[in-house]
């Protein structure tokens, strides 16, 4: 649009270019770093817009989204915040293609329920007949391997967020964050 409309070069094969894409790849770094060192939910979820992540916020508890002071981060990540409900119990970002899925009303009778985000799917299970009161619980999968389930310790925690790298299909972090204002425990 510019080159055309403004009759500026096209550098994208120049020495500047080249310094451009250097300069982006050593920010991102930085900027993962500094993912790594965060304390508060408002500067976490700021630094989870990146186009190399996919992200799944586990909510057992949906008031704290729910705070105006997260609207715009939320809004950030392609997640429509009026869909948040109380029932909310995933939201799934995936940031390369500005998608977020905001998943309500997760039913026990419905044993093995998937959503696809590449290899990432979620179940809800029934807990053993044994065990009946216990409540249901859901698992999250990548590529097969179980990276969570609401029946181990992340449970008591308000939100869980797993950050995962399209490049590599890693994990790069793992969180929970308790229902205070900086409280994050780092799996």
């Amino acid at each position: 649009y510019l080159v055309v409309n403004y009759n500026l070069p096209n550098l994208k094969d120049s020495n500047i270019a080249a310094k451009w894409d250097k300069d982006y790849v050593m920010y991102t770094f930085y900027k993962f770093i500094w993912l790594k060192k965060q304390t508060e939910l408002n500067s976490y979820l700021m630094l989870l817009s990146q186009d190399k992540y996919k992200i799944i916020i586990t909510i057992n508890d949906s008031s704290l989204l729910k705070n105006t002071a997260y609207t715009p981060l939320l809004e950030n990540l392609s997640v429509d915040p009026d869909s948040i409900q109380e029932n909310t119990k995933y939201i799934i970002i995936d940031c390369p293609n500005n998608t977020a899925k905001v998943i309500n009303n997760l039913k026990p009778d419905e044993n093995e329920t998937n959503i696809s985000l590449g290899n990432l799917s979620y179940v809800v299970r029934q807990n053993a007949q044994d065990c009946d009161d216990l409540p249901p619980y859901s698992e999250i999968y990548l590529d097969g391997t179980k990276i969570y389930s609401s029946s181990s310790s992340h449970s008591e925690s308000a939100l869980h967020i797993t950050v995962i790298s399209t490049v590599t299909k890693e994990i790069i972090d793992d969180v929970d964050y308790q229902n205070n204002d900086q409280l994050f425990i780092r799996n």
